[in-house]
């Protein structure tokens, strides 16, 4: 499935190769995705969202990867670790699978969230399609009469811009937020 963080710094790495990145669309594996790097951060065009499918104060969609969101306080590592393989693992996920994301509103436009990723099975510090579905779901929820949500996680800060559609649904969403290189290394393979 699609990987936003991912898409973001392979956008941040094209720009190392020389490649102009200020109006780019690339391929991956949920269809085309436009994208743009200013001096600070780099924007990443997500795909259409139709559905928010609500059960009380737990969400799934799709964006890009699918999510299982639960608005919650508590968004401790324990917590989202133990939360996220008791859905990832549920009968009803357990062939596919399927991130799951605790949500903490801190206000109609910030929220704080923690992520659990399937394939990984275990808490990530970031994860972009996540914390779209967030912003999603708190959009959803609250209405905030603003095209954008603000997320904090624990691998820093991102933002979500969107638009609304008239059957609820969500349009031109953009993954917003900084992508720093940190490392770099060289693999020399031997031939037997």
């Amino acid at each position: 499935s699609f990987c936003g963080n991912g898409a973001r710094c392979a956008v941040a790495f094209a720009e190392t190769l020389g490649i102009e990145v200020s109006d780019l669309t690339f391929d991956a594996i949920d269809g085309s995705h436009w994208a743009s790097k200013t001096a600070n951060d780099i924007k990443i065009q997500m795909g259409n969202v139709e559905n928010v499918h609500a059960f009380e104060n737990e969400f799934e969609l799709y964006t890009g990867s699918p999510h299982y969101v639960k608005i919650s306080d508590d968004i401790s590592s324990e917590t989202i670790l133990n939360f996220g393989k008791s859905i990832r693992f549920s009968p009803k996920y357990i062939s596919e699978g399927i991130n799951v994301n605790l949500l903490k509103g801190i206000s109609p436009t910030k929220i704080e969230i923690a992520s659990y990723e399937r394939g990984v099975e275990e808490e990530t510090l970031s994860c972009g399609t996540g914390a779209t579905a967030c912003a999603l779901v708190w959009d959803k929820i609250h209405n905030s009469g603003t095209n954008f949500i603000e997320v904090k996680t624990k691998g820093g800060n991102l933002k979500i811009e969107f638009k609304r559609d008239s059957s609820n649904g969500y349009y031109d969403i953009f993954l917003v937020g900084p992508a720093e290189f940190v490392y770099s290394g060289e693999i020399n393979l031997i031939k037997e």
